[in-house]
Order: C-alpha cells, then sequence, then structure tokens
C-alpha cells in the first residue's frame, strides 16, 4: 500500500493539483485508475513524495514500455528538481534512472542526497549504502563485505535492484551458477529491459550448456543500451566465435580500439581481447595492470595462469 508525503519545500499550489505536465508525463490514457492515488505515476495524485514499506516504487514500471518508463523517470525528475528535493524522491529517482541502465545518473542522484544538509539521516544511510552496492558493482572489491551490505539491504528492503545484483554477480563468481540465475530472472521478472539484469544472466547462460542462445539472445539485447560496455562486448564476441569468426574479429578490435579500460575488470576483458588479436605483449601489460588494480575471483586466478603460460612460450636465451 502506497503512503504518501507531502514535501514542505512544495508551494501549497503544487499539491493542491497535478500541473498539465504531471498529466503528459504519465502518458495518454491514465485516467488516474491504473495506478493507485498514492502512486508516483498516478497523474491525479497530489502529492510529490512517494514511499512504502511493502514494495518499491519502480517494479510498478515493469508493466508498461520502456518509453513509458522513461516518461515516468522524467516525471520524477521534474518533482525532485524542480519542486522539492527530498531524499526520498531523488533515492526513487535514483533507482528508477539505474534500472533504465542510466548508472552515472544515478549516483549523481545519490550523492545529491549526501550534499544536501537538509537530508536526514535515514536518506543519508540508505543513499550511502545504495552507492556502496553501485561501487561493487563497478569495482568489484571486497565481495565478502559487499554481499553481507547486500544481505543486510534486502532484509528491509527486498526489492533493491542494485544490492540484488550483487549477490547475483557475488554467487555467479563463486560458480554458484543456479543460485545467480535465479536473481537475475527475478529481477529480468519486474525489469523486462534492464540491460545490467541481462548481462550479468547473459554471461552465466554463456558458461552454461544449452544456454547459449539465450546467451546470445540477452547479450544482445544488453548492447542496444551498454553500447561501450567491454565486459558485454567481450562475452558477446565469445558467444559468436564459432559461428561467425570474422564478426568476433570485429568486436574484439571495438574493444581495444573504442574505450580505455578503467577499472580491474575492464582491463582484464580488454588483455583478453589483445591475447585473442595475437598482441601478446601488450596483453600481458595489461594483465598486470588488472592484478595490481585489485582483480579478484575467478578472472585474477585466469589472468595470472595467462601471464604464466606466456611466460613459459617465450624461449630461453
Amino acid at each position: 500500500m502506497w503512503t504518501e508525503y507531502n514535501c514542505p519545500r512544495a508551494s501549497p499550489s503544487h499539491r493542491a493539483q497535478p500541473s498539465a505536465f504531471a498529466q503528459r508525463a504519465a502518458g495518454p490514457g491514465n485516467d488516474g485508475q491504473r495506478f493507485g492515488p498514492g502512486h508516483p505515476f498516478n497523474p491525479k495524485s497530489t502529492t510529490c513524495i512517494y514511499s512504502t514499506n511493502e514494495k518499491p516504487p519502480t517494479p510498478a514500471m515493469a508493466r508498461i514500455g520502456r518509453r513509458d518508463r522513461e516518461r515516468r523517470v522524467f516525471f520524477l525528475a521534474w518533482h525532485a528538481w524542480f519542486l522539492c528535493f527530498s531524499g526520498t524522491t531523488l533515492r526513487n529517482l535514483a533507482l528508477a534512472a539505474y534500472e533504465l541502465g542510466k548508472v552515472t545518473e544515478a549516483e549523481k542522484t545519490l550523492k545529491r542526497i549526501l550534499d544536501d544538509p537538509a537530508s536526514d539521516t535515514s536518506a543519508v544511510q540508505d543513499a550511502q549504502s545504495s552507492l556502496a552496492m553501485l561501487a561493487f558493482l563497478r569495482e568489484r572489491n571486497d565481495p565478502a563485505k559487499a554481499l553481507t551490505d547486500a544481505t543486510e539491504i534486502l532484509s528491509t528492503d527486498p526489492g533493491h535492484v542494485p544490492a540484488m545484483l550483487v549477490q547475483a554477480v557475488i554467487q555467479a563468481d563463486r560458480g554458484e551458477a543456479d543460485a545467480a540465475v535465479a536473481i537475475y530472472e527475478e529481477i529480468l521478472e519486474r525489469l523486462p529491459d534492464f540491460a545490467l539484469a541481462q548481462k550479468g544472466l547473459a554471461s552465466v547462460y554463456a558458461l552454461m550448456p544449452g544456454k547459449t542462445d539465450a546467451a546470445h539472445k540477452l547479450a544482445s539485447q544488453a548492447r542496444t543500451v551498454l553500447t561501450e560496455d567491454i565486459e558485454l562486448i567481450w562475452t558477446f564476441a565469445e558467444l559468436n566465435k564459432e559461428k561467425d569468426p570474422a564478426y568476433t574479429r570485429q568486436l574484439l578490435q571495438e574493444i581495444v580500439r573504442n574505450k580505455a579500460p578503467e577499472t580491474a575488470r575492464e582491463l582484464y576483458f580488454f588483455a583478453r581481447a589483445q591475447q585473442s588479436l595475437g598482441q601478446v605483449l601488450e596483453a600481458n601489460s595489461y594483465l598486470n595492470r588488472a592484478l595490481k588494480a585489485g582483480l579478484q575471483g575467478s578472472l585474477a586466478a585466469e589472468a595470472k595462469q595467462a601471464l604464466g603460460e606466456s611466460r613459459a612460450s617465450v624461449p630461453a636465451h
């Protein structure tokens, strides 16, 4: 059940009636019955901040198309930036942006909560927890702590998507494929177009017998949003290397040409692409950089193995 909270910084006229913009942002054909009276995407709602103890606001977006979801994110953004700057509204906006694959925008919005001296303690703690989840998903450092933090978040907010992703990627890295698949599928059941979950599930499926076609489909869908994601392009290349070697080489060249790697994982997949293209010395340099940057788990073991094999293949003088 949705609960409403009036923003103290919004003028009475803003709270009294929805604007024409809000009606347009909510989309045609919404007469106020598609969503509940306190739902943030109901144009007849009269408040600008919404929260619930039962379900986060964004899963309702899974029942509508991506374009409509983007309009509703814009609606939330309009409230957040021009009517009020509540931590609750900004938090909802950040998670909605994240679920559309807009990671940078989500991080900036969460940091705005931290920078606002008017933010209450709970809003600040929630923003810090969410930022910690996003930082782990980017860097993959200290998985034990990240898993503990994710479990704590999910104990009070079972639909927290970044925390669910943290659980999934850690389980996948541990080789617990079935558990990871279950989480990714749960996310995609709510958010069918969520590119980060599509990418994660594709990488797990790619290693499972009989799941190659499903992995290929998911990777193709994710690439429409994550066009420069090095890890995703590598997964896509691996899925195509037997059926289309020429296209695989094109994808590998795309990795080494279009984006300089930053994180340890990006350095690793960048190096693997160089290896596949015969650029062995350059690849070894990037593998060493990946290890120094804190590459974790099975990828670190594979990087060390690749470096050892490369050294062994060099003839002694």
